[in-house]
């Protein structure tokens, strides 16, 4: 009988890990291509010390209500505690307590980015089974032990009178269940409880916040006009995923596992002003350098944008364009060594990568034509503020047609408070040390092109090191002269054809990533990083067709992964079958 009992508790069991082998092969043409991205990816996150991953956590927000995780409610807990004194279940419930306890776990299956509970919702079919099992066999028979289980997670859950609710309507539905099973319906009101008390009205998205995000405005402007790269700065941070229209490309977007060398391309080459907690997400932003460096051809915006006209406008919101651009794709010979480049110093690398393609075989003729100088600004400041403060300060002449930049160190010595300072619209912030993402912005840029800054800030003890200002004349922004891609319409990423006057590179403004193909007049050439992040090639003299392609880095074994799951779930299917069919006669 007991071996009998045993063997019934096996199989579902082992027809869940079979359902479990099967989801991962088959998804596998999905899964490797995205675990080669995040290992590869930018981890901009806070630092995790191993000793943290090991200490146990007692929350179980990975399991309970809350809605990053599996959002069971109490009665989950109490039948896994339960399942601890029955041999049948004892696996099961170590397996569940383990990874709901162990940081390190969620460390893991979150692609080494952080301990985060949200990833233990895989785990939600083997808790169903694990309950189910202890329900089909369940006796309520109390100890001490068990006792102190069942009520330990009271101490460390945020929501203690819901908790209490759930857990005498637990007890009492498991003390009635023997005899009276329908009464577990009655135990449906508790996640109706839970969705109200996790979901207060106060968190909805009111309707003006709405209208923001949706701005009727901003859509009507960009479906009237012709626009190739667009940078919304009216938009808000929840929507910098949106794209329009499939003919519109964006520059923005946010992504938890980033792309390496484009994120440190922006924010350690380019220096971009970090606004928010993390360096995670990519923010539209008004920097002459990033826009005319990355295509953007039209700019929707209340303010005037330096170096763009006004083509058209719907009440205070305004469309600005400009042709002045570098192209999406071209060829050029002006190449600059980028062993060189490496050691230029910030904002000398700036009007370089404007005039010049960064490669590996360049050489190091240009020379940058920003001017550092003094305009008044002393070298160090001290703050100590209980609030945030606003000045006014006006450099010590004025600036003609000029680009200035200012920057400068931050230490912080609050470092469970962040840090930032805003010189006229233009905002840097320091998060605080235990932001999930900390950003690790100690580096303040600023670039201006007005004499009076105004100046805000934030509230704290941090002190303002190593201030520069340097000048760069705007003429030096006229765009060079490169041979441009004429684009073509088609499947591939990039199509289209180019008339290449000496012999150089092929530079895009395509992230360089495995996997991408390089065919000029239909023969592939060798791919290489140009620009510290971008796709490009060597390339010839003369008119040519050019064709860049993509296969997903780890396609391949994926796809050879998921047609052997697709085996396994299929023989297995025929075999279940088979003892079907047996059994009938």
């Amino acid at each position: 009988m007991q071996c009998a009992n045993h063997k019934e508790y096996k199989k579902p069991l082992f027809h869940l890990l079979i359902a479990y082998v099967g989801i991962v092969l088959l998804t596998a043409i999905y899964t490797i291509p995205t675990l080669y991205v995040i290992a590869g990816g930018s981890k901009s996150v806070s630092s995790t010390h191993l000793l943290d991953l090991l200490m146990p956590t007692f929350s179980l927000k990975g399991l309970l209500y809350n809605n990053y995780g599996c959002g069971f409610t109490y009665l989950i807990w109490i039948l896994i505690v339960c399942g601890l004194y029955k041999k049948k279940t004892r696996l099961l419930s170590l397996i569940i307590i383990i990874s709901m306890f162990c940081p390190l776990i969620s460390f893991i299956m979150n692609g080494f980015l952080y301990a985060r509970s949200k990833i233990l919702i895989v785990f939600i079919p083997l808790i169903i089974l694990q309950a189910g099992l202890v329900l089909e066999d369940f006796t309520f028979r109390i100890n001490y032990s068990m006792l102190i289980l069942i009520i330990l997670p009271l101490f460390f859950i945020t929501q203690p009178y819901l908790v209490c609710i759930d857990l005498f309507v637990s007890l009492t539905i498991l003390y009635f269940y023997k005899h009276h099973q329908q009464i577990v319906f009655i135990y449906l009101l508790i996640p109706l409880l839970v969705v109200y008390f996790n979901n207060p009205t106060t968190s909805f998205i009111s309707t003006k916040q709405y209208q923001n995000y949706s701005n009727k405005e901003a859509e009507t402007l960009i479906q009237r006009n012709k626009i190739n790269t667009l940078v919304n700065l009216n938009q808000s941070k929840q929507n910098m995923n949106q794209t329009y229209q499939n003919q519109i490309t964006r520059i923005s977007g946010y992504t938890s596992t980033n792309h390496k060398l484009y994120n440190s391309y922006l924010y350690d080459t380019l220096k971009l002003p970090i606004s928010i907690n993390n360096r995670v997400a990519q923010i539209d932003q008004n920097h002459l350098f990033y826009l005319k460096l990355m295509s953007v051809d039209s700019i929707v915006s209340k303010k005037k944008i330096e170096g763009y006209q006004k083509v058209d406008e719907i009440n205070d919101l305004k469309l600005y364009q400009s042709q002045d651009v570098k192209p999406i794709a071209y060829a050029t010979n002006q190449l600059y060594s980028q062993n060189q480049f490496q050691k230029l110093e910030y904002p000398y690398t700036l009007d370089t990568l404007y005039h010049q393609a960064i490669v590996k075989d360049g050489n190091n003729d240009y020379q940058s034509q920003f001017i550092k100088e003094d305009m008044g600004l002393k070298k160090e400041y001290q703050i100590k503020n209980n609030k945030k403060t606003h000045i006014n300060y006006q450099l010590n002449r004025k600036t003609n047609n000029e680009i200035i930049v200012i920057e400068g160190d931050v230490i912080n010595h609050l470092p469970l408070q962040s840090v930032s300072i805003t010189i006229n619209g233009i905002k840097n912030k320091l998060s605080k040390s235990t932001s999930p993402y900390y950003n690790q912005n100690t580096h303040f840029t600023y670039l201006l092109t007005a004499q009076q800054l105004s100046i805000s800030l934030s509230k704290g003890h941090y002190d303002l090191k190593n201030i520069q200002t340097y000048s760069l004349n705007k003429n030096a922004l006229k765009n060079i002269k490169v041979d441009p891609l004429s684009i073509n319409k088609g499947k591939d990423i990039l199509n289209g054809t180019i008339n290449v006057s000496n012999d150089g590179y092929f530079i895009t403004r395509i992230p360089y990533d495995r996997g991408y193909q390089i065919l000029v007049d239909h023969q592939e050439v060798k791919s290489e990083v140009v620009n510290e992040a971008f796709l490009g090639c060597k390339i010839k003299k003369g008119k040519h067709q050019i064709q860049i392609k993509f296969t997903p880095y780890g396609y391949r074994l994926g796809f050879i992964l998921s047609y052997f799951g697709f085996m396994v779930v299929f023989i297995h299917y025929l075999i279940e079958r088979k003892i079907k069919d047996e059994r009938k006669y």
